[in-house]
């Protein structure tokens, strides 16, 4: 194992752990449910959805206000769960359910397990999971021409959830939500981890993994994972787990053979009782033949943390690049003349950059380059 470093201190659940407008800021949900909660929350500052999500929420979570709740299980069974947005004109609430024991932030690679956006204001308004009322359409996702539920989702004793409600309407509506289902659901279950990142760079031959918890429950180990195709991953190695941790930790460790191509990584969490949770999905490009790419990191970013645009194979050109907003409009630009095979650009030099999701792209004499900066 290779840790940097651990910064001892305890972590304050960074003030806007009453908003419930991120991931990491999500409260409990107990037995029953919540009732009468005005819709308050914030604009999803991490962006951990908005990326499509395989047609769930129609990418527009991080724009509008959101809650999140965690909800965990003490006895296996069903679970089911009833949103009612409320009244008044603006009263479109669409909701993800991501599991089991996924850890914060959740990335765009990681599929929600059940999830709609189908209710519209006017007509009937109730959604969520319920078997019941889905008709026996047997779907568990949906988008906006579906029936407003899916299927009963089965839950395992120890197993936690990660529940957004999406306020797509934008009002300030009231809403009950109220949970069934033969499981009993557990409020005092901790989640095993909380990932504040993780980010995959190619350093030359070589990929550097970097990841940083805030606290850590009875976590066991971690397996850095890849995949040439996201859906067969091989285990790369193992990195003990702090056991239990409320102080920010820096875990760091490097895969000396990727794959050549495009592959993927991400991070597996292992608890004490065999309980399992994975990381957003992080993609890198490797080309040892000398072929040209670009590559980004980190990558989501926070608005005040310093990206980075890789230039790999390069060496003695001109590659301009630009930085643009999904509207357009550009934003930053700078010819670089290359001087060696990995030369970097800074990307956010003046920290100003938006929260919102940007277009990079290199050009040189013959070909163009681009990616996707997330700015969080």
């Amino acid at each position: 194992m290779k840790r940097i470093f651990t910064i001892s201190f305890v972590l304050l659940f960074f003030n806007s752990v009453f908003s419930q407008g991120d991931c990491t800021s999500q409260v409990a949900l107990c037995s029953g449910g919540v009732a009468g909660t005005v819709v308050n929350g914030t604009n999803d500052s991490e962006v951990t959805v908005g990326l499509g999500n395989n047609g769930c929420l129609g990418g527009g979570e991080s724009n509008n206000k959101s809650y999140w709740y965690s909800v965990c299980f003490s006895t296996t069974g069903t679970f089911r769960f009833t949103l009612n947005p409320g009244g008044g004109a603006f009263n479109d609430m669409d909701w993800a359910v991501w599991g089991p024991n996924p850890a914060c932030p959740i990335g765009a690679g990681l599929v929600p397990v059940r999830c709609s956006y189908a209710v519209v204001s006017g007509g009937s308004k109730l959604t969520g999971i319920n078997t019941a009322n889905n008709g026996g359409a047997g779907d568990i996702t949906e988008g906006a021409g579906g029936n407003q539920w899916v299927d009963d989702l089965n839950v395992v004793a120890g197993n936690c959830y990660r529940i957004c409600i999406n306020n797509y309407g934008g009002g300030s509506n009231n809403f009950t939500m109220t949970t069934g289902g033969s499981a009993t659901v557990d409020c005092l279950t901790a989640l095993p981890i909380e990932l504040l990142a993780f980010t995959a760079h190619l350093n030359t031959n070589q990929v550097d993994l970097t990841w940083i918890t805030a606290t850590e429950t009875n976590n066991d180990y971690f397996t850095i994972q890849k995949s040439k195709d996201v859906q067969i991953f091989e285990d790369v190695f193992v990195v003990d787990g702090a056991g239990n941790s409320s102080t920010i930790i820096n875990y760091f460790d490097i895969d000396k053979s990727p794959y050549t191509g495009i592959s993927y990584y991400r991070l597996k969490q292992t608890d004490f009782d065999g309980h399992v949770s994975y990381s957003n999905i992080v993609p890198i490009e490797y080309n040892p033949n000398g072929e040209s790419s670009i590559s980004l990191f980190p990558n989501p970013v926070d608005a005040n943390t310093q990206a980075y645009l890789e230039l790999n194979q390069f060496e003695g050109q001109e590659i301009l690049v630009v930085l643009r907003d999904v509207t357009g409009r550009e934003i930053y630009s700078k010819i670089v003349v290359t001087q060696s095979n990995n030369e970097l650009v800074a990307l956010n030099q003046d920290g100003k950059l938006a929260k919102g999701v940007y277009l990079i792209t290199a050009s040189s004499s013959n070909k163009l380059y681009s990616k996707k900066l997330i700015v969080k």
